[in-house]
C-alpha cells in the first residue's frame, strides 16, 4: 500500500516536470502534418483500424500514423495490435521499461493524438516525454498534455473524427 502510493507520487513529480519543459518549448504550430503518433488506451476503443482511417483525413500516408497501445488485460493478448505498454511498462521510479514504448518515443512526431483518460498514468508519462509539435486530446486530463482539447466523449469517434478535420483546417496544418 505504501509502496504504490509512494510509485504513484514519484510518477506524478516526472510526469509534472516533464509537462513544465514542455510547456515553455516554442513549437512551429504552423507546419503541415506528416507524421501521426496515437498514444491510444485500449480499453475505450477496441478496433484500431479507426486510427489507420484517419490518415485520409489527415491526408497523411498510413505509414505514417504510429499507434501505441495501453492494455493490462491479459485476455486482449492475442489481439494486441502493434506497439503496446502495459502498468509493468513503468518501474516503481517511474522509469520506462517498454521497448514498444522507447521505440514510440523515439520518433517526432507532427501530430500526437492522446486518446486516454486521466487515471491512465502511463501513457500520461509517455505522453509527457514524447516529441511533437501539436497534441490534441480530450478535456478530462491535464490540459498541459494538449494543444487542442475535445469536450466530445471518446466512444464518440466520428466526432473526433470532423472535428479534428475541421480544427485542422482552420489552423491550415492539413
Amino acid at each position: 500500500m505504501l509502496l504504490n502510493s509512494l510509485k504513484k507520487q514519484i510518477l506524478r513529480k516526472k510526469i509534472d516536470s516533464k509537462l513544465r519543459k514542455v510547456d515553455g518549448q516554442l513549437k512551429d504550430k504552423s507546419m503541415p502534418i506528416k507524421t501521426v503518433g496515437c498514444l491510444i488506451d485500449g480499453s475505450l476503443i477496441s478496433d484500431l483500424s479507426y486510427f489507420k482511417e484517419l490518415s485520409t483525413v489527415l491526408n497523411v500516408h498510413h505509414n505514417n500514423i504510429f499507434l501505441l497501445t495501453f492494455n493490462d488485460d491479459k485476455k486482449a493478448e492475442p489481439y494486441r495490435i502493434g506497439l503496446t505498454v502495459s502498468s509493468k511498462s513503468i518501474s516503481w521510479k517511474s522509469d520506462i521499461n517498454s521497448d514498444d514504448a522507447n521505440e514510440f518515443m523515439s520518433r517526432e512526431y507532427d501530430l500526437l493524438i492522446n486518446y486516454f483518460k486521466k487515471s491512465n498514468s502511463v501513457l500520461g508519462l509517455i505522453s509527457s516525454y514524447t516529441d511533437a509539435f501539436f497534441r490534441v486530446g480530450f478535456e478530462n486530463i491535464d490540459n498541459r498534455f494538449n494543444d487542442l482539447i475535445f469536450s466530445s466523449q471518446m466512444s464518440e469517434k466520428d466526432v473526433f473524427k470532423i472535428e479534428l478535420e475541421r480544427y485542422l483546417k482552420i489552423m491550415n496544418k492539413i
